[in-house]
């Protein structure tokens, strides 16, 4: 039922996070711990907050009833007791005042766009994958709900966030859920290598963040360096000619290779810009000195 969903996507946050925060998977006791401490915050809250659940997680409410499996108080304490300090961070610690209290924004299906900019944090801040996980919970969300319409769902910079494992699983399910939501996704990589550098060889982030690439029917391929090539090539499944033709490629011409039940197609397409998007999108504008512009 709803409230089952709403307790599933409740909990599957607090999971993410703490994954991220202690740098593992957790364990069967901790997932345990963290849903009897959401279960009492829901019980007196509306819409539980974060420091509640760490309050109960750290200082379980004695009168309440224990999960099955856990006989004590004390070892419901025992087994949350390393979930609740990494989680800590977020009230108490060096990580607070940023993801400890209710939403300030709420998700409105009318706008035409909505851009989760994080770049004020900072390019290494441990809040990124955080912020991250946190974003992409209430866009899902609000992704889910029948009259929000149909939506693209851009990722930019799509390596920072495949750095984190917890990410990358909730990437894979937006991709094989996609038809169901009502979404496309968009993955913005620099080179194939951003996937080689997921994970550990062999791992299962690793090859969660390949299978992104399977399930895509569409692939825009722009200029390649040669060095570059041949592993594109393989991993694309591109023909020769397709292939001598990416490091012949200009700038905001791609190849466009669409996946059908008819076998692969491909076309050159020249992407153009109106003048107005071309200030939006200059990423260059940095590497150029315009003091002489100014005089």
């Amino acid at each position: 039922d709803w409230h089952a969903k709403v307790r599933t996507h409740r909990l599957n946050l607090l999971t993410s996070l703490a994954e991220s925060l202690m740098a593992r998977p957790l364990q069967p006791v901790e997932y345990t711990a963290i849903g009897a401490a959401l279960d009492r915050s829901a019980s007196t809250a509306v819409r539980p907050t974060l420091p509640q659940v760490v309050r109960l997680l750290l200082d379980p409410d004695a009168t309440a009833a224990l999960p099955p499996g856990v006989s004590t108080t004390a070892q419901l304490v025992d087994d949350g007791r390393h979930v609740g300090h990494a989680l800590a961070r977020l009230v108490l610690g060096d990580l607070a005042g940023l993801l400890d209290q209710e939403s300030t924004v709420a998700f409105n299906p009318t706008t035409p766009m909505i851009s989760i900019d994080v770049s004020r944090i900072g390019e290494d801040s441990p809040l990124i994958p955080l912020v991250m996980t946190c974003t992409s919970a209430w866009m899902e969300a609000a992704l889910r709900d029948p009259r929000g319409g149909q939506r693209w769902m851009v990722y930019d910079e799509a390596w920072k966030i495949m750095r984190h494992p917890p990410l990358v699983r909730r990437m894979e399910t937006q991709w094989r859920l996609s038809r169901h939501w009502g979404i496309a996704n968009v993955l913005a990589v620099h080179q194939w290598a951003d996937f080689d550098a997921v994970g550990d060889l062999g791992s299962q982030t690793r090859a969660q963040a390949k299978s992104l690439l399977a399930e895509t029917s569409t692939r825009v391929i722009y200029r390649q360096p040669a060095d570059q090539l041949a592993q594109t090539a393989a991993v694309m499944g591109l023909n020769r000619t397709e292939t001598e033709l990416l490091p012949t490629l200009v700038l905001g011409r791609g190849l466009w290779r669409i996946l059908g039940s008819g076998g692969p197609r491909a076309f050159l397409v020249q992407h153009l810009l109106t003048e107005r998007e071309l200030v939006m999108f200059d990423t260059d504008a940095r590497m150029f000195d315009r003091r002489d512009e100014l005089g």
